[in-house]
């Protein structure tokens, strides 16, 4: 738990340096102050709670399931993915756009393993004797996943980015029944969700792609559209908080 407290004041301190455009040698002396601190945490953990596959085994399982490790590990995640996306600087973000969306996706991978689990164990034990509730933290977390997953399909296939989604969607809209202020990310992940099966439909009638915020990209051009041929992404942040101009994922200069 005394990891916990300090990541989460350290996740403080990338919220509020994210919020506002900084000169540039501010920005990048606030960006190596939070990566060593990010780093010197990560360093000091002892093998049991360090984000490796025994580990998290053993922090999963039934017998074992440790809520405070996964949180733990979906703050570190969730704070190294907002310290890189959202950049302080137009330059910092125009030079280095390509490279944040590929580490972010990488991070983002990882978070979805600890927000697959916390729902398998909250869905298997909410009507047990011993029962598991995440954290409304969690809803911030499944909603950054998604955010970026679904900036654009080169990764991912649209049909598991949707079970994806559904997976999410399950473990939000319960937590969201107890924690009613992060209603507005369940809303948010919500339509996404809409478009995403509604781009599914569309592609699989052969019918016109013409849906509000997410653009298609035929391979190769004279290729008909079909869920095989055509790429998308989704050109509006469900992240609403912070300068979309500053913004590696969805903002000017991320490339496709």
């Amino acid at each position: 738990m005394a990891y916990v407290v300090i990541i989460a004041e350290v996740w403080g301190r990338v919220l509020a340096g994210v919020q506002k455009e900084a000169p540039v040698e501010s920005a990048s002396r606030f960006n190596v102050r939070i990566a060593t601190r990010i780093r010197h945490l990560e360093d000091a953990l002892s093998a049991k709670f360090r984000f490796e596959e025994f580990s998290l085994v053993q922090a999963t399982t039934d017998e074992h399931f440790d809520g405070t490790l996964i949180k733990l590990h979906l703050m570190l995640l969730l704070t190294r993915i907002k310290s890189s996306r959202h950049a302080q600087t137009e330059i910092s973000r125009a030079l280095q756009a390509n490279g944040i969306f590929q580490k972010c996706n990488k991070l983002v991978r990882d978070l979805m393993l600890l927000i697959t689990a916390l729902r398998n164990q909250h869905m298997k034990r909410q009507h047990t004797t011993n029962p598991f509730f995440p954290s409304n933290f969690t809803v911030q977390a499944a909603v950054e996943s998604i955010d970026i997953i679904s900036a654009n399909d080169m990764d991912t296939s649209l049909p598991v980015l949707i079970q994806e989604v559904e997976v999410v969607q399950e473990l939000c809209h319960s937590v969201c029944s107890v924690w009613r202020n992060e209603r507005s990310h369940m809303e948010a992940l919500d339509k996404r969700a809409e478009a995403l099966c509604l781009l599914r439909s569309r592609f699989e009638q052969g019918l016109e792609i013409d849906i509000t915020g997410c653009e298609i990209f035929q391979s190769p051009a004279q290729s008909p559209v079909s869920l095989t041929s055509s790429h998308f992404r989704f050109v509006d942040a469900l992240e609403k908080r912070f300068p979309i101009r500053l913004d590696a994922i969805y903002g000017p200069d991320r490339q496709m």
